[in-house]
């Protein structure tokens, strides 16, 4: 098994996060484009390919279901047929849009969209979307201006990001906000302290800046403070946070791109989590590297490895049979393309893995209760959701302490007094459809 030249010139690298997943559309075994979501609060997973000019152009006449999911830092949104958004958990910063700071375990309705959402990125306390003008709306939390309306105001409804168009890709992680523009640049807003944003220096911005020498570029990925781009050349290039040699060895913050994979690579997509990366290869093969204490880089090990160059470890079990592959805060999921399986991997004392139990998982174990082949898969920081067959029915577990599984869930985790409602076994969303 190979990627071909994969891993050619690379360096050191941890995880791509999306997020991460991100959430993650799937039909017709290839990323559906109209989804742009994933992850997590400190993850987004990464992303699949930029929405179509047309997605949603017969949302007047397409039956009411759901396009995708995506699961933030503690709460969860639905992208509707509709191009209207749902979204349930937390809401301690306005980060469910609809008018409020009120926390909903079941979902509620964004209110006061400008447009027609074609994807949705939800990461820690805020929520952003790319809309059918190519413009893009956020909302929530904005102590480090990551809303890029020019303030640093919490909002409970939708804000246009000042002066930029064109965005087809969004990725988000704990203070700041990444857009992928269509002519293949990256513009990024919000905190800046470990050089996030790409622009050179550490100086935040509450509206949109450049990252520099930075072209080509067809896929973004955020998570742990930490940005990643994979480009048409095949090369991979990646700023921000680098205190564990993440990024490259020296261990120092890198405020502008470093390449951690040379040109004439055939990666298909690269997803970062706090501290590991996962990459898939053109066949449906996948690894990860980085932090491995919980066991995400589903390798069958805990020992760390920092490097995708030379001897490569495979997630073990896989095979060439991923589909798309999520990393978040300390796990990592992979939708499978022969059964449509939901397998995951890594930390789980949220039951964030799904298999019934709260053990860590250092090889891929498949989420149980969830039939046919999903729709949409949303893996978040310490929960993960997934749309079914169907269009309406979304199943979600792991943590639930803020509502984010979007149902009542009888198991706690924790220890008193601090324990907290969660769930091994997903659980179905209640009132997903308005």
């Amino acid at each position: 098994m190979r990627f071909g030249l994969l891993f050619a010139a690379a360096v050191s690298l941890s995880t791509l996060a999306c997020s991460t997943l991100f959430g993650v559309d799937f039909d017709d075994e290839r990323p559906r484009e109209a989804s742009v979501s994933g992850e997590g609060g400190a993850t987004d997973g990464g992303d699949p390919p930029s929405p179509p000019e047309d997605v949603g152009a017969d949302a007047e006449t397409r039956p009411l279901q759901v396009d995708a999911v995506a699961v933030g830092g503690r709460h969860a949104c639905a992208l509707l047929s509709t191009g209207g958004i749902r979204c349930w958990g937390a809401n301690g910063r306005g980060q469910l849009g609809n008018g409020s700071k009120a926390a909903a375990v079941g979902p509620v309705t964004v209110v006061g969209l400008p447009a027609r959402v074609v994807a949705i990125r939800p990461a820690g306390d805020r929520t952003c979307a790319i809309l059918a003008t190519k413009e893009v709306a956020c909302w929530g939390s904005n102590g480090w201006g990551e809303l890029g309306d020019g303030t640093k105001e919490d909002r409970t409804t939708p804000v246009l990001v000042r002066g930029l168009t064109g965005a087809v890709e969004l990725s988000s992680s704990g203070d700041f906000v990444c857009a992928r523009l269509e002519k293949g640049t990256v513009w990024c807003w919000g905190g800046n302290t470990e050089g996030q944003l790409g622009d050179g220096s550490n100086v935040h911005s509450s509206t949109p800046v450049p990252v520099k020498n930075l072209t080509g570029v067809t896929q973004i990925a955020s998570g742990g403070s930490r940005t990643c781009a994979l480009l048409a050349t095949g090369a991979i290039r990646c700023w921000g946070y680098n205190d564990a040699g993440q990024i490259e060895p020296s261990k120092t913050h890198q405020n502008t791109p470093f390449e951690i994979v040379g040109p004439g690579s055939t990666i298909k997509a690269v997803s970062v989590g706090w501290l590991h990366t996962c990459l898939l290869g053109p066949t449906g093969a996948a690894s990860c590297r980085g932090y491995n204490g919980w066991g995400e880089l589903g390798d069958g090990t805990n020992a760390d490895a920092w490097s995708f160059g030379g001897a490569t470890p495979w997630v073990s079990g896989l095979g060439e049979d991923v589909l798309g592959v999520r990393a978040s805060l300390y796990h990592s999921c992979a939708l499978r393309k022969s059964s449509g399986a939901v397998s995951c991997w890594g930390g789980n004392n949220w039951g964030q893995l799904g298999d019934g139990k709260y053990d860590n998982r250092n090889v891929p174990r498949d989420v149980t209760g969830v039939p046919g082949r999903p729709r949409a898969l949303g893996v978040g920081d310490s929960a993960n959701c997934a749309v079914l067959e169907d269009g309406v029915t979304i199943l979600c577990w792991g943590n639930n302490d803020a509502g984010q599984l979007g149902a009542p869930s009888a198991d706690r985790c924790g220890k008193a007094p601090d324990d907290h409602p969660c769930s091994a076994t997903p659980v179905k969303v209640q009132n997903v459809l308005p």
